[in-house]
């Protein structure tokens, strides 16, 4: 501590930079998630041990640069796109250049706040006021910018159950205050230990509430797990064809003689129906690519976005047998409007569909002042679906989310209400390499326990999974894997519903806010 104290009189920024480097290796690729306990240590420990403000604004501005800089532009660098985007990637990191410099600016200023002769005198009230403001602007952020939580600090954390159990009450939001509550409770921590001056038990205080709230969370966990569940009335059993193949063309069927075939998908399709599931999921358009074939036009143009199924259905009567159902991912273009979805046939007939309602900018439609500038990343703007009912298939209830709604917590509790499982289905084929799978992932995770509902993660390249209400992976596939994913879903007569999808996590919000305020206000007994 006393060498940490003297690097920091002499080198005024090392700490700080040090709580950004650690965050980034607590993430994919690295995953030593267990060192974002202490992640803000070193940041938290600057802003109380340096004096001069302005010192701590640039302190923790760049820091908060680096991290988003990883975050938005790292895990964007492995985009490839449609050829008619070139400028696509680019796009996607410029795009993200306010969001980054926003949320930097707004950590150091809050924390400026800290430094004020109104911050809070006490450890604890210190502890909190730096929990409320890195989650509440984590939340404007992704609130204002963009509406998906893909730099939140609570996947980080989706590895600890103990800390992952607190999305079921409170979201994302509440995941992020209790652990860079924790953080600070540990910076506390070390204060009383190594500090010069007399020690103050007060220092000791927020690990104790700390300990406390992991404490309960585990115990819960614990006895509800060694609580034998009453045998679930019933069960619907998926396979997922998950299929690495990169080749060209190889995710797409083709129409030949007037007849569509697909080699690689019937091949997938006879290996699933040896394990007689009730759904297999194809997570990719088989079609997508049959009219550029035909138009000896390899590109993603408006033709291609949609089709005549009526060759599609042919072949469904061929290969699906009645008693099962295939659940694909793909478009529809009727008119001018394109909707991006989540299919379900049955029979050779479109039984139902869920039309994705929070779209991504860049991905599903190109931003109106980007068009002003000429800019276009898609050919055809995608609309908004406007239903979150459900689909029956038998005696399971499933809602779903389509490619990134699966990083949108709201999606989630929405479709999740009145589900048995949840079907997060997308694909990153336009990645190159394994970040964005993991990210999902871990959003996947933090979705099925928001919810309290198993969440079936199908991607065409992985990681493809089943995710228990808990969060807790029960089966998957490795990320690049081609084969089948088979599992069962017991499905409950009653359905149980997590305290997040009945209050969200306003309550939370207002209360923490209203409370820092407070403490805030206080003056100074320092």
């Amino acid at each position: 501590m006393h060498k940490l104290l003297s690097l920091h009189e002499r080198f005024p920024y090392i700490l700080p930079i040090i709580s950004p480097l650690v965050v980034i290796i607590t993430l994919p690729p690295f995953n030593l998630w267990p060192l974002i306990l202490v992640a803000l240590v070193p940041v938290y420990l600057f802003i109380f041990q340096e004096k001069n403000i302005h010192r701590v604004f640039i302190g923790v501005l760049f820091p908060g640069l680096i991290l988003g800089g990883y975050l938005y532009f790292i895990i964007f660098s492995g985009f490839i796109w449609i050829p008619e985007a070139y400028l696509f990637s680019d796009i996607v990191k410029l795009f993200g250049i306010p969001i980054v410099l926003f949320a930097s600016a707004a950590v150091a200023l809050t924390m400026c706040l800290l430094k004020t002769g109104n911050s809070a005198p006490t450890p604890l009230g210190r502890a909190i006021l730096f929990g409320v403001f890195f989650s509440v602007i984590e939340w404007v952020v992704g609130k204002m910018f963009i509406g998906f939580d893909y730099a939140s600090f609570a996947y980080a954390a989706s590895h600890i159950p103990a800390l992952r159990f607190f999305a079921s009450i409170g979201g994302t939001f509440l995941v992020t205050f209790i652990l860079v509550f924790g953080n600070a409770a540990f910076a506390e921590t070390l204060r009383f230990l190594f500090q010069e001056k007399k020690r103050s038990a007060a220092l000791l205080i927020p690990l104790g509430i700390f300990s406390a709230l992991v404490g309960v969370s585990f115990a819960y966990q614990y006895i509800s797990s060694s609580v034998t569940p009453a045998a679930a009335p019933s069960s619907i059993s998926i396979a997922v064809i998950q299929d690495s193949t990169r080749k060209k063309g190889a995710a797409f069927g083709k129409v030949v003689d007037g007849s569509f075939q697909f080699p690689l998908l019937e091949k997938r399709v006879k290996e699933a129906l040896a394990l007689r599931p009730d759904i297999i999921i194809y997570p990719f358009s088989p079609w997508v690519g049959v009219i550029a074939d035909r138009l000896d036009n390899g590109g993603f143009t408006k033709d291609v976005v949609g089709m005549d199924f009526s060759t599609f259905k042919k072949w469904l009567t061929a290969y699906i047998p009645p008693e099962t159902t295939l659940v694909t991912w793909n478009t529809r273009l009727e008119g001018e409007k394109y909707w991006n979805e989540i299919a379900f046939w049955k029979n050779g007939v479109l039984m139902d569909s869920y039309q994705k309602i929070k779209l991504f900018p860049f991905f599903d439609y190109t931003p109106r002042w980007a068009e002003q500038l000429g800019i276009y990343s898609t050919p055809v703007d995608a609309a908004a679906g406007t239903s979150t009912a459900p689909v029956s298939v038998g005696k399971a209830v499933i809602g779903s989310l389509v490619c990134s709604e699966v990083s949108r917590p709201g999606s989630a509790r929405e479709n999740g209400k009145i589900a048995d499982v949840l079907f997060a289905i997308g694909s990153e084929a336009m990645f190159t390499s394994s970040l964005a799978s993991e990210f999902n992932l871990l959003n996947a995770k933090l979705r099925a326990t928001e919810s309290g509902r198993y969440v079936i993660r199908a991607n065409k390249f992985g990681s493809s999974a089943l995710i228990d209400p808990y969060g807790n992976v029960v089966k998957g596939m490795a990320y690049n894997q081609s084969g089948i994913l088979f599992v069962k879903v017991p499905i409950q007569t009653e359905r149980k519903t997590t305290p997040y999808s009945v209050v969200t996590e306003y309550p939370f919000l207002i209360f923490l806010v209203g409370y820092a305020l407070f403490l805030w206000s206080k003056k100074s007994k320092n």
